[in-house]
């Protein structure tokens, strides 16, 4: 809004994300103004596993009345292949300030931003 960026609180329920924690994510709002597909990324995994590795996602919710629910079970957008996408494993050990994985979800980007 007009006074800036303000944390609304978690976009999800517990449980619901593969990731042990979400980043990098980006919602997009449908043009019927009330469906809301949020891509982001998942980190480590559900079970309690709190590695580097990183998978994209993107989930589907109704937004009402400021607040998002009904989301769809998440669904993995891009797959690792070992070749042209890899991720970190799950042992992976991170040095400050560096993404393992270089995941960010590309729907983040201004549309007048430079294309790598």
């Amino acid at each position: 809004g007009a006074d800036g960026w303000r944390d609304h609180g978690v976009a999800f329920p517990d449980g619901l994300t593969p990731g042990s924690r979400e980043w990098s994510g980006t919602a997009v709002l449908g043009d019927d103004g009330r469906t809301l597909t949020m891509h982001f990324t998942a980190a480590g995994r559900r079970d309690g596993s709190h590695g580097f590795e990183q998978r994209l996602f993107d989930s589907v919710g109704r937004f009402e009345n400021g607040c998002v629910t009904g989301w769809s079970e998440p669904n993995e957008t891009v797959r690792a292949d070992g070749e042209l996408y890899r991720i970190a494993g799950p042992d992976h050990s991170r040095e400050p300030g560096v993404n393992p994985s270089g995941n960010a979800t590309p729907w983040s980007r201004q549309p007048s931003a430079p294309r790598l």
